[in-house]
């Protein structure tokens, strides 16, 4: 049970004085961190930070709240006003290597609109060293479908069998994540980026333009362009979205042989404190101690799409400065469900 489900269920809520909240900080800063792998077979590697019980009990601790119980009905944890989304800092033209995403989105979003009605991903995973040693890379069939439900099978041959058992394994969030990047193909910028951000888990939510922020929605950028790869609008909006981080780097770049586009996104590792948005003071110095820590080791992930469609090639994953500790390549069709429930590929 996280600090939101306390609320939720006990409901009075008391302003609590500075001991408590240096202690619900404390408390936040020597939990261990969170190894937040994709619960997805979209293969994306995502980085350690606080998780989402920390990050709801240092937004407790920050707001000067404490639980105490009660048996009165609660009301719903605090959300940000419907339409009225925090300031963000927007990084569009900062750079040419930022106008070339917003340039490749105006004209993947005029594309025509595919056929079929599912994206189908046949996706090798395998790192340089497991290469180098000769091993063969895992293989996996990813079959999305535009009215948000995935399926998953190592094979293409193993997706029919899914299909028909009805195992649906999106468990909502692909859904999410590629309705944010639809808003932002031709909505806000600032609420698109996030209704992203948010998606993986709606209850939690980051500081605006903080580095934990801009992570998140790298990642969930990512999960959006693989699970919307077949839809030009999903695509276009992840350009726009990507176009306003700062930590990601945009170059042009040939991959066998044609124009691709290859981002870089670098994040180093970072203060507890800073990660988490919580600003302990001076009162405490322990406390203080606590927040110059660092979590995580530092990241670098780097996606190469196609220059003219923005279409997903491969992956490079692992630690800042280091070789890649994980290498993924994608190839991308349009499918129709019923044919790959029938085994018509």
């Amino acid at each position: 049970m996280d600090a939101l489900e306390l609320l939720t269920r006990h409901g009075h809520v008391d302003p609590a004085d500075e001991p408590v909240i240096d202690a619900a900080a404390m408390a936040v800063l020597d939990a261990p961190d969170i190894d937040h792998t994709s619960r997805r077979r979209s293969g994306w590697p995502r980085r350690t930070m606080v998780g989402a019980a920390a990050a709801a009990a240092v937004a407790l601790a920050v707001a000067g709240v404490s639980l105490a119980t009660g048996n009165g009905t609660s009301p719903a944890p605090a959300s940000r006003a419907a339409g009225s989304p925090p300031p963000m800092a927007l990084h569009v033209g900062d750079s040419g290597g930022h106008t070339i995403l917003v340039r490749l989105a105006s004209a993947v979003l005029a594309s025509p609109a595919p056929a079929g009605n599912a994206t189908l991903i046949i996706r090798s995973e395998g790192s340089p060293s497991q290469a180098a040693s000769g091993g063969a890379p895992i293989t996996g069939a990813d079959l999305y479908t535009d009215s948000g439900q995935y399926y998953f099978a190592a094979t293409e041959s193993g997706l029919p069998a899914q299909v028909n058992a009805g195992n649906d394994q999106g468990d909502g969030v692909f859904s999410r994540e590629v309705a944010a990047a639809e808003q932002a193909a031709t909505g806000n910028l600032a609420s698109a980026a996030q209704a992203l951000e948010d998606a993986a888990d709606p209850a939690v939510t980051f500081p605006a333009g903080s580095q934990l922020a801009d992570s998140w929605l790298w990642e969930n950028s990512l999960d959006a362009l693989i699970a919307g790869a077949g839809n030009p609008t999903v695509r276009a909006g992840v350009m726009r979205l990507l176009a306003t981080l700062p930590e990601v780097k945009v170059t042009t770049v040939a991959a066998d042989g044609k124009p691709a586009v290859q981002l870089t996104a670098t994040f180093p590792p970072t203060s507890k404190c800073a990660s988490s948005g919580l600003n302990p003071g001076a009162t405490d110095p322990s406390l203080q101690q606590a927040c110059a820590s660092l979590t995580g080791t530092g990241s670098q992930e780097q996606l190469t799409i196609d220059a003219t469609t923005g279409i997903p090639i491969s992956f490079l994953g692992g630690a800042a400065g280091q070789p890649p500790a994980a290498e993924i390549t994608y190839q991308v069709s349009r499918v129709t469900l019923s044919n790959i429930a029938a085994g018509k590929f």
